[in-house]
């Protein structure tokens, strides 16, 4: 057999799979039983709607669907044990990450590849929040290895739990559909996937008539953290001069600032023009509805090529994980800053003990929950680049394989195909938060894994022709 192949089939493979998942489930274990969540923004709402489970409020929220609320009511033993809801997070995490690997190679070492995303720490702390990514995550690679797996059945119930999450994640179900008929039906393949990526592109009109705050926010808004990288949008002011509501017209940009116009926020009820102005000025939420149909059209058509381009390049950008904004490493820094003004020595230790520490010329011990969160915090922004730029040096030996062997892995095609419809959505409907493209890495070295398993097969075949 080929030196090579050995390495990869190695007696010792096994092990080292069981260390390095074994360290994973430790390292998990230490961050969620560790470190603090946070609970700005989002994870406060999703409480609310937890608690508030059967309301009008809860089932109408199309933003924040029902599925993560229902998970959270009942992880938590009805709000109860909160903590309980992180390790369910975390074991769904790591049993999901297991198949995905499993569905990729049934060689240990290249599973072993496919962990090593969830050691980067904006990752591992996904599990320990109160935001729906860390399932949406666990549910798209669960997703995938059905798909992988011909288990097609078991995907659309994937697929199901995805929309209930987000639903946005629709497109799931055509997804699986056209794999399905592609496999069922080899030679109409190019008619599937046309359909398919019909339907994908429709989305846009779709979510632009039924409920246009996604566009509205990432073709009008800017926030800070896009400011500085040439993707500032255009303020819609040339032809927008009045607004109706109630069938009465306002003067836009005399009742509110350009600031409010483009400022960032979730506020999808009122954005534009505020919660004060919409009940003074008697508008329903089909006027504001409309405001933002009308200011996503004029500020398009005022830059047609920014907005394309724009939408073009930071499609890259989230495909290969380079996000707008490092929200979880924004979120373990705070939680850092926040544990060393209260972790002092002071605090730890009585004057005696301090003493006694420093007659021996020792400092004082911190604590290791402190020691990991910074490690996490200082780790995190240089790790990720690495991963990014693997991810970019894998494409490029896939292309040179390709030129090689002239066929794509068996499944390949299929994340791709993933990979690209998942970030389409996010490209057009959010901003490049790191939470929502953590899953690009395991889809990425999915693929990387498969072109490995296709050259252990193809190394065993030259081995036993020799």
């Amino acid at each position: 057999m080929n030196i090579k192949a050995e390495i990869i089939q190695s007696k010792y493979a096994p092990i080292c799979e069981q260390v390095v998942f074994t360290a994973l489930l430790v390292y998990l274990s230490l961050i969620v039983f560790s470190i603090p969540t946070d609970l700005n923004g989002d994870p406060n709402d999703y409480l609310h709607l937890a608690r508030h489970l059967i309301s009008i409020e809860t089932l109408s929220n199309f933003n924040r669907f029902i599925g993560y609320p229902i998970f959270i009511k009942i992880s938590s033993l009805n709000l109860a044990q909160l903590n309980l809801t992180f390790v369910v997070q975390a074991t769904i995490f790591l049993l999901a990450l297991h198949y995905f690997a499993r569905s990729i190679s049934s060689r240990p070492l290249i599973r072993v590849l496919i962990y090593l995303p969830a050691f980067i720490p904006a990752v591992a702390y996904l599990p320990k929040l109160l935001f729906p990514d860390c399932l949406l995550l666990s549910f798209l690679l669960l997703f995938c290895g059905a798909l992988l797996r011909n288990h097609f059945f078991l995907g659309a119930l994937f697929a199901c739990i995805l929309i209930l999450i987000k639903l946005v994640f629709i497109f799931c179900i055509p997804f699986s559909l056209a794999y399905f008929l592609i496999i069922q039906k080899p030679n109409y393949s190019q008619f599937f996937k046309f359909m398919y990526l019909g339907f994908l592109v429709a989305l846009v009109p779709i979510v632009f008539f039924l409920t246009p705050f996604p566009l509205y926010q990432t073709t009008v808004q800017n926030p800070a953290f896009v400011l500085d990288r040439e993707q500032a949008n255009p303020l819609p002011v040339n032809s927008v001069t009045q607004i109706l509501c109630n069938n009465n017209a306002f003067v836009l940009l005399d009742s509110v600032s350009l600031k409010d116009i483009v400022e960032h926020s979730s506020d999808a009820l009122y954005m534009p023009i505020g919660k004060e102005r919409a009940k003074k000025w008697g508008c329903s939420q089909s006027d504001i509805k409309n405001i933002q149909r009308q200011l996503i059209t004029e500020s398009f058509f005022l830059e047609p090529v920014f907005h394309i381009y724009k939408f073009f390049k930071r499609f890259l950008r989230d495909v290969f994980v380079f996000p707008d904004a490092q929200h979880l490493w924004w979120m373990l820094d705070t939680k850092l800053h926040l544990q060393v003004s209260i972790d002092t020595d002071e605090s730890l230790y009585s004057p005696s003990e301090i003493d006694y520490f420093r007659s021996q010329e020792i400092k004082p011990l911190k604590q290791p929950n402190l020691r990991l969160l910074s490690s996490l915090v200082s780790l995190n922004p240089a790790i990720s680049k690495v991963f990014s730029y693997c991810i970019l040096a894998g494409l490029f030996f896939g292309a040179i394989l390709y030129l090689k062997i002239k066929r794509i892995p068996h499944g390949a095609l299929l994340i791709l195909g993933l990979l690209a419809s998942y970030n389409f959505v996010i490209t057009f409907f959010a901003f490049g938060y790191d939470r929502y493209l953590m899953v690009n890495y395991f889809l990425w070295f999915g693929i990387i894994g498969l072109y490995l398993d296709r050259m252990y097969l193809l190394l065993n075949v030259n081995s036993s022709h020799e």
